[in-house]
């Protein structure tokens, strides 16, 4: 009896391991194959997303929001879709638009990069630097690889002033993505603001090799004029030359070369060429009157001297022109205008000195706030709107982001 029952217990053990192994069998690659799924769709969703974002970030906006159809069709793609749909907001200049879904997405996990880029973005559209920037150096700390992180943080540091911060993360970025023009171009419009010029030149012919085939004019201009002011004349007309699709709006740069290589005669018909279209135009007037001061063409004296009398009465801290309107009251003998306009120049150096160092300065200080409200006041002395603007904003900014990093009061 006892044998049969533990013969019984047996077969039903041995049955029981043979339908383990089957479960086990049939089991084992359905399981293989769902896991296998959800990461493949997981990799391919991922992959899909990479692409779109690349997408939205070098075309218009138009063309972005096609290609982000696809991803209104998949449901899985939640965050993913957010996000996308964030940066076509800011690409329309919406940036509370975008800020909207940048708040329905999850700041962890595979998006966050995007995250932190986008909403240093939608702080920068909304003129909050300073949020900003604390977003921008997050995002560059866990992503050092990030090309926006350090070309918006150099803009930001640009704007406020901080010109040594700026070059450092504009020269990062220019190397993280050396086919982007515009790290070069800030940097060369640093350099410039400092008289670096030859620096300044360098800069400006990256951001040409990286804007190729097609130069943006400002860049082309400014490069010349680094040129011209370190007196690499046949570079600049070489330059000049090669950008041909630009020949009409570089007539002044080219009569200058021209006069400065000699060239007199046919400086003079560019000039007067220029002058029949625009008889106020700044530049032809004053190569003009440099050519006739220098050449002692006193019959053309009188005519110079109202046309660099109606530049005046627009820019009348011009010192570049005033110093020529005293040149030729010089050869006209009239000594009491003479000494008028020899004080007002004299004014203007004084203002220009003050300028350099207060650059200087903020160069080495760049959380000096009132150093910049200085630099807004000499602005406005000189009449350069644009320039007052700007300082008094950089001055706000780095009250605000002082401010922010001080320590709370106990």
């Amino acid at each position: 009896m006892t044998a049969r029952l533990l013969a019984k217990v047996s077969c039903v053990s041995s049955l029981l391991r043979c339908f383990a192994v089957t479960l086990a069998v049939l089991i084992c690659p359905v399981f293989f194959i769902y896991s296998y799924c959800g990461v493949s769709q997981s990799s391919r969703s991922q992959s899909a997303f990479r692409e779109a974002w690349d997408i939205v970030h070098n075309q218009d906006a138009d063309k972005a929001e096609k290609a982000l159809a696809p991803f209104l069709r998949d449901r899985g793609l939640g965050h993913e879709y957010l996000l996308l749909d964030s940066a076509i907001c800011l690409k329309h200049g919406d940036h509370e638009a975008a800020m909207l879904r940048l708040n329905q997405v999850e700041s962890t996990g595979p998006v966050r990069e995007q995250w932190l880029q986008l909403l240093g973005q939608c702080q920068l559209r909304s003129r909050n630097e300073a949020e900003a920037e604390t977003t921008l150096l997050q995002l560059a700390s866990e992503y050092p690889e990030n090309f926006d992180a350090h070309y918006l943080l150099g803009s930001i540091y640009y704007e406020l002033g901080m010109f040594g911060q700026s070059l450092y993360q504009l020269k990062e970025a220019g190397r993280l993505r050396s086919s982007d023009p515009r790290p070069h171009a800030i940097i060369g419009a640093a350099l410039f603001l400092y008289g670096r010029y030859k620096q300044a030149a360098e800069s400006y012919e990256q951001a040409v090799r990286a804007s190729l085939p097609k130069v943006p004019e400002e860049i082309v201009t400014a490069l010349i004029r680094c040129r011209l002011l370190e007196n690499n004349f046949q570079a600049a007309d070489s330059l000049i030359s090669e950008h041909r699709e630009y020949a009409a709006a570089l007539r002044p740069l080219k009569a200058e070369c021209l006069w400065a290589m000699g060239q007199l005669e046919e400086a003079v018909q560019i000039c007067k060429a220029i002058l029949i279209e625009d008889e106020e135009n700044r530049d032809a007037t004053v190569l003009l009157t440099k050519i006739s001061i220098q050449a002692d063409r006193r019959s053309t004296i009188t005519p110079q001297i109202e046309r660099l009398e109606k530049i005046l009465s627009k820019k009348p801290f011009d010192n570049e022109t005033r110093y020529l309107l005293f040149q030729c009251l010089q050869k006209q003998g009239d000594r009491t205008r003479q000494q008028l306009e020899l004080s007002k120049i004299e004014e203007f150096r004084e203002l220009q000195a003050r300028q350099g160092q207060l650059l200087n300065h903020i160069w080495a200080h760049p959380e000096d706030a009132q150093a910049r409200s200085e630099l807004a006041d000499i602005a406005e002395k000189q009449g350069r709107q644009e320039d007052v603007f700007r300082w008094k904003r950089s001055a706000d900014g780095c009250r605000r982001r002082i401010e922010r990093l001080s320590p709370p009061e106990q």
